[in-house]
């Protein structure tokens, strides 16, 4: 399927993410913001190479932020990761996103330090961790 977007925000969505949204391999920009999608962030996503931007912003998604999108995605401009219950650590992986403008992983359930590879983001320009009160 040659589908490069997929907008499916703020329709109060249940359930979870299908991993077989991985099989959009041109997929660039997806928007799932604002439903109330839940379980795991699927890992399967990593396998849509051309993604520029991912919103999954104020869902109930839970679980660990899959190491494999940092591995992978390597034309990701921005993630949006607000306000949702994701947990464990911030993954070092993310590190390798070099054209990583903007990442919002702000009110999770998120632990540990911030990875100081961070800082090694040339193109970031905005970074979000606000914690949960």
């Amino acid at each position: 399927m040659e589908l490069t977007q997929l907008e499916l925000a703020v329709n109060y969505f249940t359930g979870k993410i299908p991993p077989q949204l991985g099989a959009l391999r041109k997929l660039e920009l997806l928007y799932l913001h604002m439903n109330f999608l839940e379980g795991p962030v699927p890992a399967a996503i990593s396998n849509c190479t051309a993604l520029r931007e991912i919103s999954l912003l104020e869902n109930l998604l839970s679980g660990e932020i899959p190491l494999e999108l940092g591995a992978k995605l390597q034309n990701l401009q921005r993630l949006y990761m607000f306000n949702n219950k994701l947990s464990g650590r911030i993954p070092v992986t993310l590190c390798n996103l070099s054209q990583l403008t903007l990442l919002d992983l702000s009110i999770n359930k998120l632990e540990g330090e911030v990875p100081a590879e961070l800082g090694r983001l040339k193109s970031l320009e905005v970074l979000y961790f606000i914690p949960t009160s």
